[in-house]
C-alpha cells in the first residue's frame, strides 16, 4: 500500500475517529510532529496536515479508504500480507524543501498557510477517480517543479521499487501482488515497471 510507517495510523482508525482527528490538530499533535520530524520538515508537514484537514471537512470522507478495504481483505486470507511501500514522508519532505529557493520555499509557505478553495460537487465526484491531494501536489508542482520531481516522479520510482521486490518468487514460487496506490502513480508505476533498481531510489 502507498503508506510509509509514519502514516500506518490511517489503518488502524476507522473513518469516524479520522475525521475527528482532522479536525482537530492541536498543540500536542503540533509537538509531536516537529519533535519527529524537526523543525523545518515539522513546520510543513503540519501545513500539508492542515491542507488535508480542510480538504478531508469539505469532502467530508477520511483519506486511505482504499488502504482500510485493502486491509480488511487480506485479513480474511490465508498467506497474505500487508507491505508499506512508500517512501517515508520526512525524507520526502527534506528532498521537497531542498530543491526550492528561498523565495519559493516561503512562496510555498504563504501558499499553503492560506490554502483555502471550496472544493465543489464535481471535484468530489473526481475524487472517486483521483487523489485529491495528490492532484493538488501536482498543481503546485507547475509552479514548484522541485515538489513535483519529489512527491511523484520519485515517488514512482519508490513505490514501483516496493512492488517489484514483492513480486520476487518466494521459496522458488511465484507470487501474487496486488498494489493499492493513487491514481497519480499508476502510470509512472506501469512505465517503470521492471527497470527500477536499488541505486535509484
Amino acid at each position: 500500500v502507498e503508506l510509509c510507517p509514519s502514516r500506518v495510523h490511517i489503518l488502524r482508525h476507522d473513518e469516524k475517529t479520522l475525521l475527528e482527528e482532522a479536525k482537530d490538530i492541536n498543540l500536542t499533535k503540533i509537538r509531536n510532529i516537529i519533535n519527529t520530524n524537526g523543525l523545518i520538515n515539522g513546520v510543513f508537514y503540519i501545513l500539508l496536515l492542515n491542507m488535508s484537514a480542510k480538504i478531508t471537512k469539505e469532502l467530508g470522507m477520511a483519506p486511505g479508504g482504499e488502504f482500510r478495504r485493502a486491509v480488511n481483505e487480506v485479513n480474511q486470507l490465508d498467506h497474505c500480507m500487508v507491505h508499506l511501500g512508500d517512501r517515508p514522508i520526512a525524507i520526502t519532505l527534506k528532498r521537497a524543501l531542498h530543491g526550492l529557493s528561498l523565495f519559493q520555499t516561503l512562496k510555498l509557505v504563504w501558499k499553503l498557510i492560506t490554502f483555502d478553495e471550496e472544493i465543489t460537487t464535481e471535484e468530489v465526484e473526481q475524487c472517486k477517480q483521483k487523489d485529491l491531494l495528490e492532484e493538488l501536489m501536482k498543481e503546485m508542482a507547475g509552479e514548484f517543479p522541485a515538489f513535483g520531481d519529489v512527491f511523484v516522479k520519485e515517488r514512482d520510482l519508490f513505490l514501483c521499487h516496493s512492488l517489484q521486490v514483492a513480486a520476487l518468487p518466494q521459496h522458488g514460487r511465484p507470487t501474487k501482488v496486488v498494489g493499492i496506490v493513487g491514481i497519480g502513480h499508476a502510470e509512472g508505476i506501469s512505465k517503470n515497471w521492471g527497470t527500477v533498481d536499488q541505486k535509484q531510489i
